[in-house]
């Protein structure tokens, strides 16, 4: 079905080379190329990829948000432990300034940009139904990302669930600055 495999074997090590986020900002590259070339056939090719490197599919039932803590990496090359994230990757005290937890507030940022990109991109493309997914899916995960990671008393994202113990309503730098270049701070 539309939007579910990609067109290569799972277990390619193409999945696997770098952390989460380089495979969520795959579709913001699709974006890039349709910007600048005009053309759709990129995510026409490779539409299932795309939304598969979102990682919509770890999408945890209780919270509705991307559960980060999923093992998304090979195991037989990183691993069962949880993937890899490229925050808080920098040197102190940078690399202090984020609180990691199982649900950590950029990759899901990174996800509803992305699937709101692709969304924009398949409705180019002519595939408004896999496009209206992507939207609701979209709406649905910035529903969850703002209630739950959006802090009113600060008027900043916390750098995962506010309320988790590991996080502790702490707003790391990232937790700043990728939602704002996003265009998913709040207006107000």
């Amino acid at each position: 079905s539309p939007l579910v495999s990609p067109p290569f074997p799972a277990d390619s090590s193409a999945l696997d080379a770098g952390p989460v986020e380089w495979l969520q900002i795959t579709p913001f590259l699709a974006y890039q190329d349709y910007w600048i070339t005009g053309q759709t056939d990129l995510t026409e090719a490779y539409d299932g990829l795309l939304y598969n490197n979102t990682q919509i599919q770890f999408i945890d039932d209780k919270t509705g948000l991307i559960n980060t803590s999923k093992p998304i990496s090979r195991p037989e090359l990183f691993g069962t432990g949880p993937g890899r994230h490229i925050i808080g990757w920098d040197p102190a005290p940078a690399k202090d300034m984020f609180s990691k937890s199982d649900f950590m507030s950029v990759p899901n940022m990174f996800t509803v940009h992305g699937l709101e990109l692709l969304s924009e991109l398949l409705t180019k493309a002519g595939k408004s139904a896999d496009a209206q997914k992507c939207a609701s899916h979209a709406a649905t995960l910035r529903k969850a990302v703002m209630s739950q990671m959006w802090n009113a008393k600060t008027n900043r994202f916390c750098d995962g669930i506010c309320t988790d113990q590991k996080v502790n309503g702490h707003s790391g730098i990232y937790s700043d600055m990728y939602p704002l270049w996003m265009g998913l701070v709040p207006e107000a």
